[in-house]
């Protein structure tokens, strides 16, 4: 009898003759050589192998590492106030769930903030202060940012923001400037622009979130109920933050609360320092003009039918000209389902309105 000893394509054969040394001698020379033949002529690679290869090696920073933002990372506290407001966003990934955020205030030792993965959060800054904020995981840092509070000066707020006329200085005024004259930005006014710029509304009160009404935040992520737009909400905290009360949680849930308001500002709004402005002529200018001599003004739409949402708003300080009044009606600053800085009357209340000019939005000045 022979036994065969196959190695790829070779054959090494023992008769049933041989003793077991011997046979176990033939295995094992054909074994070496075999792997000779291996290591001398290695087998070509399949067609296109190298090249799936050489694709697969990764080119760029892998998705999901960790960063932290700010927003603002410059922040402008007004004059007269000490402290501003930054809103951080971090995420460590899914590599670091359990990532901490640390702060540092100038030369002063770090302290741990909290022990969240992600997350978003306001954070409080002083004046002339630097921050370092710092995601780490276990001792080492995972992203960073730095964030620079200082005071802006009456001066330089009335330089960025533009004269009175909405002229740059110097510029002689044109012969139609009695028509389109911009009304007058007060330092009150100034200063009361910086405060809603500071709520950053644009970042926080997202629509479709579920959120904590004074902060903006999302503060139950898992919720599919209840995440609509947060304009009154937004109208809320603001007030709030200035010490002024209106209709808010926990008197009124957030939902239809903007409704509610609009009745609370009618019957009761008078007994806590609110005025509704007579609707004239007049009615967008002195809206505007309240704003801009730094009076928290709100513009609010009761919606006729109870079971849908109104609408809310903060009138902006902004140089307006009576044109712009005319055809769009005073700037505001808003939450809804996009948030807005800046954004005229007509549009920011585009889906309320029916016809221009509107009668069904009132407005409410407090301490005027």
């Amino acid at each position: 009898m022979t036994i065969e000893y196959r190695f790829n394509r070779l054959v090494f054969t023992a008769k049933s003759g041989d003793q077991p040394k011997r046979a176990c001698s033939i295995a094992a020379k054909a074994f070496i050589v075999f792997i000779s033949l291996c290591t001398l002529f290695p087998p070509a690679p399949a067609a296109g192998a190298g090249a799936k290869r050489r694709s697969l090696a990764p080119k760029e920073t892998p998705q999901g590492a960790p960063v932290i933002t700010a927003s603002p990372s410059n922040v402008t506290i007004p004059a007269g106030q000490t402290q501003g407001a930054t809103t951080l966003t971090w995420d460590g990934g899914s590599a670091h769930p359990y990532a901490e955020l640390w702060v540092k205030v100038g030369a002063q030792e770090e302290k741990k903030v909290v022990e969240q993965g992600k997350g978003r959060r306001e954070m409080k800054v002083k004046a002339g202060k630097t921050y370092l904020y710092k995601l780490e995981d276990a001792g080492q840092q995972l992203a960073g940012v730095t964030v620079q509070a200082g005071v802006a000066s009456e001066a330089s707020l009335t330089t960025e923001l533009g004269t009175p006329g909405g002229r740059a200085p110097g510029t002689p005024a044109s012969p139609k400037a009695d028509v389109k004259q911009s009304l007058p930005l007060s330092a009150a006014g100034l200063r009361l622009k910086q405060f809603y710029l500071s709520m950053n509304v644009e970042s926080l009160w997202i629509a479709e979130h579920h959120v904590n009404w004074e902060t903006g935040e999302p503060d139950m992520p898992e919720s599919e109920h209840g995440n609509k737009t947060h304009c009154s909400a937004f109208v809320a905290a603001a007030c709030q933050r200035r010490g002024i009360y209106i209709l808010r949680p926990p008197e009124h849930g957030q939902l239809l609360l903007a409704n509610a308001q609009a009745d609370w500002l009618n019957s009761d709004g008078a007994g806590r320092g609110w005025r509704k402005l007579a609707d004239n002529a007049e009615l967008f200018s002195q809206a505007q003009q309240l704003a801009n001599n730094g009076k928290v003004v709100v513009a609010i739409y009761k919606n006729t039918d109870p079971t849908k949402p109104g609408h809310a708003a903060l009138v902006m300080p902004d140089e307006r000209s009576s044109t712009r009044l005319q055809n769009d009606g005073p700037e505001l600053i808003m939450a809804g389902t996009h948030n807005h800085n800046k954004i005229s009357l007509k549009n920011g209340f585009h889906s309320h309105i029916s016809e221009w000019p509107e009668h069904a939005i009132e407005f409410f000045a407090h301490g005027s």
